[in-house]
């Protein structure tokens, strides 16, 4: 740019020489003035570095967002250890600030978000619960019913995921709860899907059954790639339905769980062939599993 002059230490020891040498407020002040110019212009500097110089000047709130930023990038674009090390920078800046309702909401986002980090890169191991939970205090202060339902339904698929079927049912009748109560649809999908998969896992069928039946009557033509539904309801009820003797009842629900998956997700649609290849398995249709296993 025209008129802007660089200048650069010889070497990195001078640097920080000098950079010891300043008293703490000029040091801070600095900080400060850098982290505003390099702000203003985000198309070359990263939140990271704006973060970095925010928290060094003092400024625990501005640090805080751009931490939260920095890391919820990062997990957006798979880079979910990195995301876990940006993220982890922001919690003990988060314990001293102001609980604001715009304050509220980013430490929601933050814990939503390190949760999501800590699974991606451990699983249940690394407790990403804890968080999932602090996000559903959060939101219930919040009162925000969308922000509780992602906290939730996190908690419930950490939890079904690492076997725990019996815990994993509180998150899930929450779930149900929250959905029956504000008439959302998505909510209520999630909550009788969880309940019905948890059931299904306890052996106990005639339930589980009845969880799916009134989900899908209950959510009426809601569609969610993200959330499997209603493909996943649908090829767990006809596994349930098998269990239970109705054996052309099961074909036809699986049918409708591979036909449904192919206009939600690629996600849904490959986890709805490989329930179903069970499902066909167990009825002894050889070919409709190998046409699972193929298409697969």
């Amino acid at each position: 740019i025209a008129g802007r002059i660089s200048y650069a230490f010889r070497h990195a020891l001078l640097r920080d020489a000098v950079y010891s040498s300043l008293l703490h407020t000029a040091r801070s002040a600095v900080h400060l003035n850098v982290a505003a110019i390099l702000a203003a212009d985000r198309k070359t500097y990263s939140a990271e570095v704006i973060a970095r110089h925010f928290e060094s000047g003092g400024d625990r709130d501005l640090a805080f967002i751009y931490w939260l930023e920095a890391g919820q990038h990062a997990l957006e674009s798979g880079a979910s250890e990195e995301a876990v090390n940006l993220l982890a920078s922001a919690v003990n800046i988060s314990q001293d600030l102001e609980e604001t309702p715009a304050r509220l909401q980013d430490l929601t986002n933050h814990n939503l978000a390190y949760g999501h980090a800590l699974n991606a890169v451990a699983g249940a191991v690394a407790d990403p619960i804890r968080h999932f939970r602090k996000a559903e205090d959060l939101a219930n202060r919040l009162d925000d019913p969308e922000f509780i339902l992602e906290a939730l339904d996190w908690q419930f698929g950490v939890l079904f995921n690492a076997g725990e079927v019996i815990a994993c049912m509180e998150p899930a009748r929450k779930m149900k709860d929250l959905g029956l109560s504000t008439d959302n649809r998505k909510a209520i999908a999630s909550g009788f899907q969880g309940l019905g998969m948890a059931h299904f896992m306890q052996g106990k069928f005639a339930v589980a059954g009845e969880d799916f039946e009134q989900g899908l009557k209950a959510a009426g033509d809601y569609v969610s790639g993200k959330h499997c539904f209603p493909s996943m309801a649908l090829s767990y009820l006809a596994w349930t339905l098998f269990v239970q003797g109705s054996t052309d009842r099961a074909a036809s629900c699986a049918e409708r769980a591979i036909a449904s998956a192919r206009h939600e997700s690629p996600h849904a649609i490959a986890t709805a062939l490989s329930n179903c290849a069970y499902v066909y398995q167990c009825m002894g249709a050889v070919d409709e599993v190998y046409a699972c296993a193929n298409e697969l």
